[in-house]
């Protein structure tokens, strides 16, 4: 594919006539800025592939820039990692594409590898920004349940104290008991009375299905023991009765954990609407 699609770029590179390197990355430019990046895309993978000198390292940024933002996450880390692979390239220019690495990681929820890129950032001898640095450590820790670090590297922000300082706290007390959470309580209550443990955790579609079943199978079973004998009751309902009962018990479980899972994604944009109201543009 990338062998077809290296040809293709050839094919247009030698139809566009004698038009220059630089007239390309003002067309290109142009058509960045005016949120054409499809169009602006081919023609800086045209300079990343056939200019093999100063322009080289902006085409490659540009490109990864398009790729990002036409949300081919897979390409644009491809041409973003690219970029620090050239030895002339501007320190500052290789940082800022593993910072966008890392949001890219972040934004999908690849929150190992995003720790992996962060742990590279130590390479680089040059003044990094703190601030971004600090709130990507954040997230990823926050995701890790590793609350006590991820309020530290909050608390490093240099507008930290611009925050409510007192609901941050509060947010990330409300997280720590929300990870403590235990799902046996759900379990229980749905072996008390079945889809009673979905119903208290917001499922109340699956708990009342659950229930109906549950119920209707009860009531098949008593019927089939008064009329007949309960082996055979037990023996024509019960697998039917222990297949629904036993799942609702394992769905009153999931329902526990899609509630605390969701509860962890309010507090977080609790926690991220606090930061971006004071963090400076």
């Amino acid at each position: 594919m990338r062998i077809a699609y290296t040809i293709i770029l050839c094919l247009n590179f030698c139809l566009s006539g004698s038009k220059s390197i630089g007239q390309s990355i003002e067309f290109a430019d142009q058509m960045y800025e005016k949120g054409s990046f499809r169009i602006a895309l081919k023609e800086y993978l045209k300079i990343y592939y056939f200019d093999r000198n100063s322009e080289l390292p902006y085409a490659c940024m540009r490109a990864a820039k398009c790729f990002d933002l036409i949300s081919d996450d897979e390409n644009a880390i491809k041409y973003y990692k690219k970029l620090k692979r050239y030895p002339n390239v501007d320190p500052q220019k290789s940082l800022e594409s593993q910072y966008e690495v890392v949001k890219i990681y972040l934004k999908n929820e690849n929150f190992k590898l995003a720790q992996a890129e962060m742990y590279n950032w130590e390479q680089y001898e040059i003044e990094m920004d703190e601030d971004r640095y600090n709130f990507y450590m954040s997230m990823i820790l926050l995701h890790q349940s590793e609350f006590d670090v991820a309020q530290e590297y909050i608390s490093n922000l240099s507008y930290y104290h611009s925050l409510d300082t007192t609901l941050v706290q509060t947010i990330f007390d409300k997280m720590l008991m929300n990870s403590n959470k235990k799902h046996g309580g759900a379990k229980v209550l749905s072996a008390i009375i079945p889809g009673m443990g979905q119903v208290v955790n917001g499922e109340w579609k699956d708990g009342l299905n659950s229930a109906v079943l549950n119920g209707a199978l009860i009531w098949v079973f008593v019927d089939v023991a008064m009329k007949l004998t309960t082996v055979d009751a037990f023996i024509s309902v019960g697998p039917w009765l222990g297949r629904y009962y036993i799942g609702g018990l394992k769905n009153a479980e999931k329902a526990s954990i899609g509630k605390q899972e969701r509860r962890f994604r309010e507090y977080k944009k609790e926690l991220l609407e606090q930061i971006f109201k004071y963090r400076p543009n």
